[in-house]
C-alpha cells in the first residue's frame, strides 16, 4: 500500500491561512496505489520500459496515482535554483508556470540505473542511489505565505544545487507543499480552490506520509529560521513556535525518522553554514550532523508528544496529523525487513523507546536490524533483547548488529538468555567493540548450545574475552553448538594460549568438520570475510589436517602455542610481539620479522631481481582486484600481462616521467635493469595486490614486497646522511576517494585501543600523503583530492572525512620515522609495514599549510619503520 487507506472523520472547519495548516482530511482509500501487476506499461505511461522497472523497483509505483492524477506536483529542482538565483519567491501552485514542474515520466526518465558499487563506494557515495524525489519540511513564515521574501527559496537552492552534483541525481523533483498542492489563491477575498481542486488537494495530502517516510527519498528539513525572519517582528497572533514545536513539521520529522530511511536521506538544512560552498557529499556530512533523528514513536506515544505541538492558524489540526502518522507507521513498519539506526549517538533511553515499537510487533517482516555505532549500554540491550524476545515482535531476524557500542556482562547474559529461547532464523550476530568480558562469552557459549541454530557469522573482537571465555566457547562448538557457523572473529580481546590451543583442540577433533581454514593472524582489515589464499592457512591446515567444511577463525592478536609452533611464519612472531603489550621501540622492532625470514630464506637480493619475475602474476592480481580482469570478453591473467604488459614494456613508459626524477633524487642505477628508481616506479601501481597479500601473510610476492620496502627505506637512509630529510607535516583523507582505508581498511580503527591501550595502525599498504601548501590542497570542507576523470578532465575535489596528519621525526634508536620525499614539496611515502601511532585528534577549526581553516576532525600520527636489512649493506650506492 502506497498512500494512506484509513480513514479520516469529518474535515477540519477551514479558514484563510496556509495550506500547511488548513490540510483537510483525506478521502477515504482512494489514495492507495494499485498492485505492480495493474499499474499502467511503459507505453502507456509514454516512458522506457527499463526505467519505468528502476522506478518502481526502488517504490516509485507508491507515488504513481497522486502524480499522475495531478494531486501532488513535484517542483523541478533547476527551476527553483534559478527561481532563487533571480532573487524571486515562490508563488502558489496555480500561480505556477508549466516549466515549473516535473511530469510523471520526467520524472521516470530520471531515475538512474543502480550501479554495482563496493562497500567503500557505497559509503562514499552515501548510497545516494534513490527515487528523485525530495520533500521538503520546512515552518511556514507568516500566516498566508511561507517564504514571504524568497529567504528559505535561496536557502533550499543551495542544498539542491549541491544534491544535483551527485552522480546518481541528473533531474530532482521537489515536493513543497505551497507550490505543490492546490492552493485557495486568494482566501481573504473569497477566491478558493474550485471543488475539483479541493478533491486533489485531499487525496494529495492523504499522500503526505509516503512522501516523507518512503526510503527512497530525500526529505530536507529547514529546521531554522533565515536571519531575515526575527520572531519579535512578527505580527501579532503570528506563529513564531520553532521547527521541533509545530504540528505539521513534527509529523514530518517523525515520518523522516521511523528507520525505513538511511540517514543520508534525511537531511537538517538548517545545520548548513552561510559561507560554505557544497556538492552532495560534503551537503550530507554537515546536514547529518545532530540532525534531530530519533528513535520511531508508537503512535500513542507520538499522539502523546503532539498535544503540546502548535498550529500556524490556531487551528486544531492534532486527530488529523496523528491518523496520518498512524497509517505511515503501519505502513512502512508493516513492510519493513530492514531498520537502520547506525551512528546516531543514541543510549539507553533511545534504545528502550525502539524496544517499546519492536516488542508491539509492528514490525513483523524485519529481518536485519543495525544498532552499531551507538552509546548502548547494559540497560538499552537488556530492553532491546526482551523484546526481540517477545513472541511475534521479530520472528524472521536473520542479522542483530550491537557493533561499536558499550554493552558489558548483564547485556551479554541478557541476550544469551533470548538466544537460547530460540532466534531460529539468526544467522548474524555482531557484538564487535564492545565490554564483553568472560561471564559474558560463557552465557553465550551456553545459549548457543540450545539456540541459533542456523548461525553462520559470530563477531566478538575487541571486547574484553580472555582465556576462560574462549575456552567455553570452544568447548561448546566441540558438543555441536552452532552447526552451521562460518565465521568466528575473536581479535582484539585478551585471549592467551590456552584460550586457542582449547580452539584448536576443538576443531581438530571436527567439532564443525571444517575442510578450507582461513586464519587472520594480526588485526583484520574488515569484518567481512577475509579473501582465500591465505598462506597461514595452508600452515595451520598441514597442522590441524583432520579440518572439515568452511570456516573462519579469526584470532588477531591472540595467537597461541598451535600456530606458534610455525617457526618460518614471521607473521606470527609480529603478532605475538604485539600482544605481550611491547614499546613503541619493541613494536617497531616487531615489523621487520617478515622482511628479516624473506631474507633469512631467500637470500638472493629480491630489490634487484627477484620481483621482476613476480611482475606477471602480480600484474594480473591487481587487474582482478580491481574488477578489470576481464575486458571486451577477454580474460586478462598472467599469460596476457606477459604478452601485452611486460616489464620491459613499463619499464619504458615509466622511464621519462618517474623513473628519471627519482635517479635525480639520489636512486641509483648501479645497473642497467637493476635498481631502485624502477623497482618503485613499477611496484607502486600494483600497490593494492601487495596490501592484499601482506594483510594475509602470504608470501607470494615476498620479492616485490622486500623490493619496495627497500628502495623506499634505502632513499629514507639517502636523504637524512644528505641532511635532505623533510621534516614538514603531510597530509592525506582516513576515508573518501584514494584515502588510507581505501588502501588499507584497517585504517578504520585508527582510533580504537588495543588491550594494550595502544591507538594506531600496522598499515599494509605503501601509504602516500602530501605537504598540502598548494593552493587547491585544502578547502574548509576537507582535504582536496586530485583526481583525473574518464574524460582526462582534472579537479580537486575535497572528502568529506578526517584529515589525517603525519608528524615526521629524525631516526633514534626505534627506527625511521620520516616520510620519504617522492616530489619535493608535493608528496611523501611510508613504506608498507610502517607502524603508525595515534598521538592526537584535533577539533575541526585547525589551520591548514595553505592558510585554510578546515571544518574536520585531525588525526595527528607517528610513523615508526625498520630497514629492510642491515645498515652497511646500505651504503651511498644503494649496496648493489
Amino acid at each position: 500500500m502506497a498512500c494512506f487507506s484509513s480513514r479520516v472523520e469529518s474535515p477540519t472547519e477551514e479558514l484563510p491561512g496556509p495550506p500547511a495548516v488548513e490540510r483537510d482530511a483525506p478521502t477515504p482509500a482512494d489514495n492507495a496505489a494499485p498492485p505492480a501487476a495493474a499499474l499502467p506499461s511503459a507505453t502507456d505511461r509514454g516512458v522506457s520500459e527499463t526505467k519505468l522497472e528502476e522506478w518502481r523497483k526502488r517504490g516509485g509505483g507508491d507515488l504513481e496515482p497522486v502524480l499522475a492524477s495531478g494531486a501532488v506536483a513535484l517542483l523541478d529542482a533547476q527551476w527553483i535554483i534559478g527561481r532563487a538565483e533571480a532573487g524571486g519567491v515562490l508563488t502558489h501552485r496555480q500561480a505556477l508556470p508549466k516549466e515549473a514542474f516535473l511530469s510523471l515520466a520526467d520524472l521516470v526518465e530520471a531515475t538512474t540505473p543502480s550501479p554495482k558499487l563496493t562497500l567503500e563506494q557505497q559509503l562514499l557515495l552515501h548510497d545516494l542511489v534513490d527515487l528523485p524525489v525530495a520533500a521538503l519540511s520546512s515552518p511556514w513564515l507568516t500566516p498566508s505565505h511561507p517564504d514571504p521574501r524568497g529567504a528559505n527559496l535561496a536557502r533550499v537552492a543551495k542544498a539542491l544545487e549541491a544534491l544535483l552534483t551527485s552522480p546518481f541525481i541528473t533531474r530532482l523533483g521537489v515536493f513543497w507543499d505551497f507550490g505543490s498542492l492546490h492552493q485557495h489563491p486568494d482566501a481573504p477575498n473569497g477566491v478558493m480552490r474550485t471543488e475539483e481542486q479541493n478533491a486533489l488537494f485531499k487525496q494529495g495530502l492523504g499522500c503526505l506520509g509516503t512522501l516523507y517516510s518512503h526510503p527512497h527519498t530525500i526529505v530536507l528539513r529547514l529546521t531554522s529560521f533565515p536571519d531575515v525572519h526575527k520572531a519579535e517582528e512578527q505580527a501579532e497572533g503570528t506563529n513564531v513556535a520553532k521547527y521541533f514545536d509545530r504540528g505539521w513539521c513534527y509529523l514530518e520529522n517523525s515520518l523522516a525518522s521511523l528507520g525505513t530511511k538511511d540517514g543520508a536521506r534525511a537531511l537538517d538544512l538548517g545545520l548548513m553554514r552561510d559561507d560554505n560552498e557544497y556538492d552532495y557529499r560534503s551537503l550530507i556530512g554537515d546536514c547529518k550532523r545532530d540532525g534531530g533523528r530519533r528513535p520511531p514513536l508508537l503512535p500513542s506515544a507520538f499522539a502523546a508528544e503532539l498535544e503540546a505541538k502548535t498550529f500556524t492558524n490556531g487551528k486544531d489540526d492534532k486527530p488529523l496529523v496523528q491518523r496520518l502518522y498512524e497509517a505511515a507507521f503501519e505502513e512502512q513498519f508493516g513492510k519493513a525487513t530492514k531498520l537502520g539506526y547506525y551512528g546516531l549517538g543514541w543510549g539507553d533511553a533511545e534504545a528502550a523507546q525502539l524496544a517499546e515499537v519492536l516488542a508491539s510487533g509492528a514490525a513483523p517482516r524485519l529481518e536485519t536490524l543495525n544498532l552499531g555505532y551507538n552509546e548502548i549500554d547494559d540497560e538499552g540491550c537488556k530492553a532491546l533483547v526482551a523484546a526481540l524476545g517477545k513472541e511475534g515482535a521479530a520472528p524472521r531476524l536473520e542479522t542483530l548488529r550491537l557493533d561499536d557500542n558499550q554493552i558489558g556482562e548483564e547485556g551479554c547474559e541478557a541476550l544469551a538468555a533470548v538466544l537460547k529461547e530460540g532466534a531460529p532464523r539468526l544467522k548474524e550476530l555482531n557484538l564487535y567493540s564492545n565490554q564483553i568480558g568472560e561471564e559474558g562469552c560463557e552465557a553465550l557459549a551456553a545459549a548457543l548450545k540450545e539456540g541459533a541454530p542456523q548461525l553462520e557469522k559470530l563477531s566478538l573482537d575487541d571486547n574484553q574475552i580472555g582465556d576462560e571465555g574462549c575456552e567455553a566457547l570452544a568447548a561448546a562448538l566441540k558438543e555441536g553448538a552452532a552447526p552451521r557457523l562460518e565465521m568466528l572473529s575473536l581479535t582484539e580481546n585478551e585471549i592467551g594460549e590456552n584460550g586457542c590451543e582449547a580452539l584448536a583442540a576443538a576443531f581438530k577433533e571436527g567439532a564443525l568438520g571444517v575442510v578450507t581454514v582461513r586464519v587472520a593472524v594480526t588485526m583484520p582489515t574488515s569484518v567481512g570475510a577475509m579473501p582465500t589464499g591465505c598462506a597461514a592457512a595452508g600452515s595451520v591446515e598441514e597442522y590441524l589436517s583432520c579440518w572439515r567444511g568452511p570456516l573462519e577463525l579469526r584470532l588477531g592478536k591472540a595467537v597461541g602455542k598451535a600456530l606458534a609452533e610455525q617457526p618460518k611464519d614471521p607473521c606470527t612472531a609480529v603478532a605475538l610481539e604485539l600482544l605481550r603489550g611491547a614499546s613503541l621501540g619493541e613494536r617497531a622492532a616487531a615489523l621487520s620479522a617478515q622482511a628479516a625470514a624473506v631474507q633469512e630464506d631467500d637470500p638472493q637480493d629480491d630489490s634487484a631481481g627477484a620481483w621482476r619475475s613476480e611482475w606477471a602474476e602480480l600484474y594480473a592480481e591487481n587487474l582482478e582486484q580491481s574488477g578489470a580482469a576481464r575486458v571486451s570478453g577477454v580474460t586478462r591473467d598472467a599469460a596476457w600481462v606477459a604478452e601485452h604488459e611486460p616489464l620491459s614494456k613499463w619499464l619504458s613508459k615509466l622511464e621519462g616521467s618517474d623513473i628519471a626524477p627519482l635517479v635525480a633524487l639520489g636512486a641509483p642505477r648501479h645497473e642497467a635493469e637493476a635498481h631502485e628508481a624502477e623497482a618503485y616506479a613499477c611496484l607502486t601501481s600494483k600497490r593494492w595486490a601487495l596490501a592484499r597479500r601482506l594483510r594475509e601473510r602470504d608470501r607470494r610476492y615476498a620479492g616485490s614486497t622486500f623490493a619496495l620496502c627497500d628502495a623506499i627505506v634505502a632513499q629514507a637512509l639517502r636523504q637524512g646522511d644528505a641532511g635532505d630529510s623533510d621534516f614538514a607535516p603531510t597530509f592525506t583523507n582516513l576515508r573518501g576517494l584514494n584515502s588510507l582505508a581505501n588502501s588499507d581498511p584497517a585504517w578504520e580503527r585508527l582510533t580504537v585501543p588495543d588491550s594494550t591501550g595502544f591507538c594506531g595502525v600496522c598499515s599494509s599498504s605503501l601509504v602516500a600523503a602530501d605537504f598540502g601548501t598548494g593552493a587547491s590542497a585544502f578547502t574548509s570542507c576537507g582535504h582536496a583530492v586530485y583526481h583525473r576523470n574518464a574524460a582526462g578532465n582534472v579537479s580537486f575535489e575535497p572528502q568529506d572525512s578526517p584529515v589525517v596528519r603525519f608528524d615526521s621525526a629524525p631516526e633514534d634508536e626505534h627506527g625511521l620515522h620520516c616520510c620519504v620525499v617522492i616530489k619535493p614539496g608535493i608528496y611523501a611515502v611510508f613504506p608498507p609495514n610502517t607502524l603508525f601511532r595515534l598521538k592526537r585528534v584535533e577539533p575541526p577549526g585547525w589551520t591548514a599549510p595553505n592558510g585554510v581553516v578546515v571544518e574536520q576532525p585531525l588525526y595527528v600520527v607517528s610513523a615508526t619503520y625498520r630497514p629492510t636489512r642491515p645498515l652497511a649493506s646500505l651504503g651511498a650506492d644503494g649496496g648493489k
